[in-house]
């Protein structure tokens, strides 16, 4: 699996786990409605910076930067 695919599955959970549309994930990205389907157009290409921001919101959403690492 390549990491766009890896970044359209992510999404994809998130949606589920979250009960979110893919138009508010593509808004809550990219303040783009259409993000999503658009990234799972077979020649779309995307950069590191679009897959660093769809894993840092994966990780943001469940609440995984908010550990508390100071104990």
């Amino acid at each position: 699996m390549g990491i766009k695919a890896t970044a359209i599955k992510e999404m994809e959970e998130l949606m589920k786990e979250f009960d979110i549309s893919p138009s508010r994930l593509g808004r809550d990205l990219f303040n783009n409605p259409n993000f999503y389907s658009k990234l799972i157009e077979p020649e779309t290409k995307v950069t590191d910076v679009t897959l660093d921001r769809i894993f840092s919101y994966a990780v943001e959403m469940r609440g995984q930067m908010k550990l508390p690492l100071d104990d």
